[in-house]
């Protein structure tokens, strides 16, 4: 089921709640493709430096994502894709100084509004194969070179949002 690749990667995972979400999140990649009739046992997977993992013998994106109890999967065959997900807790209160002040808002309004901001730049962060999120940066690149498509939805309380690039 594993390339030898995604094996070192699990193995070298301490955290047993990361290495589970991090197994879960493979085999569901796995079973997409297999669903989509890809030949999974062909599939030649490699890690980028950046931690991105791709298909080398195929012309495909794909995305991974998972955080506290949701894993997700985005494909695609038409460009570069990214997903991400995130809990909604106190813990996004975090990058608030990223995106502004949002003070007006109540913390249940806030939260909600952050884990959305987040998780569409990070997943935009992921379809664009970046390293490292600065929030300037996303912000002045946004819709520059590239025909966005960015969707969020709430699923069970948390915040899934999912990015589709393509070229203009």
């Amino acid at each position: 089921d594993f390339c030898n690749q995604r094996l070192e990667y699990i193995n070298s995972i301490t955290d047993k709640t990361l290495k589970k979400q991090s197994i879960l999140v493979w085999k569901l990649l796995l079973f997409a493709f297999n669903q989509l009739g890809y030949d999974v046992e062909n599939m030649i997977f490699e890690c980028a430096s950046n931690g991105k993992w791709c298909v080398k013998n195929l012309e495909l994106d794909f995305s991974l994502s998972h955080s506290s109890n949701i894993v997700a999967v985005a494909i695609s065959t038409e460009g570069e894709v990214g997903v991400d997900v995130e809990q909604c807790s106190s813990k996004i209160l975090k990058v608030e100084k990223l995106f502004g002040d949002y003070n007006n808002l109540d913390d249940n309004a806030k939260i909600k509004l952050l884990a959305k901001m987040w998780t569409e730049r990070e997943c935009l962060i992921k379809a664009k194969n970046s390293k490292f999120f600065y929030g300037e940066y996303i912000k002045d690149d946004l819709g520059k070179d590239y025909h966005l498509s960015i969707s969020s939805i709430n699923a069970v309380g948390d915040k899934v949002s999912i990015c589709k690039v393509k070229s203009t």
